[in-house]
């Protein structure tokens, strides 16, 4: 029993690390913090990290936190009560569906242009479909990646004025 405490703190304290490794990772890669994204891009691209964060910490929640029990009495003996996650229940099946949820929400953030427009769309089209189809399971989970993920895309573009000049000025 104790074995799987300390197994399953180790897998948080991995997991942490990861989260730590890749937030630095993706801070160093875009330089938000540098002002390198157009003012008017900011808002989209914030919103799209914050989906990409919810759908990374639903996944992690989903495979490291302790979902299903299981009690058992032998005729002499106590009860015990035996918790498991839903990777130790289901197996790496799971992991599939996990990660195309994850590979959606971020696949934005590797696009500029109109292909990040497009991606944006599929992604909150798809994650919405993933998240009423698994809603008996896991969906639910993702329903604030999928919410942040469409006010992401309906966000309006804040367009920065054009500098005004005299038109006497002009000539």
């Amino acid at each position: 029993m104790m074995a799987g405490h300390l197994r399953r703190a180790e897998d948080r304290d991995a997991a942490e690390d990861w989260l730590t490794a890749l937030k630095r990772a993706f801070l160093d890669s875009t330089n938000v913090a540098g002002g390198q994204l157009k003012r008017h891009h900011q808002r989209k691209y914030v919103l799209q990290v914050a989906a990409f964060a919810f759908a990374i910490a639903a996944a992690l929640f989903l495979l490291l936190v302790p979902g299903y029990s299981e009690v058992s009495q032998s005729n002499d003996g106590p009860e015990q009560v035996r918790t498991s996650t839903l990777l130790e229940t289901i197996g790496p099946g799971v992991l599939l569906p996990l990660l195309v949820s994850v590979s959606l929400t971020g696949l934005p953030l590797l696009l500029r242009g109109r292909p990040q427009r497009y991606a944006s769309i599929a992604a909150a089209i798809a994650l919405s479909i993933f998240a009423v189809l698994g809603s008996l399971s896991i969906g639910w989970f993702f329903l604030p990646a999928t919410i942040v993920a469409f006010i992401a895309l309906f966000s309006p573009s804040e367009k920065p004025n054009a500098p005004r000049t005299h038109p006497e000025l002009s000539h």
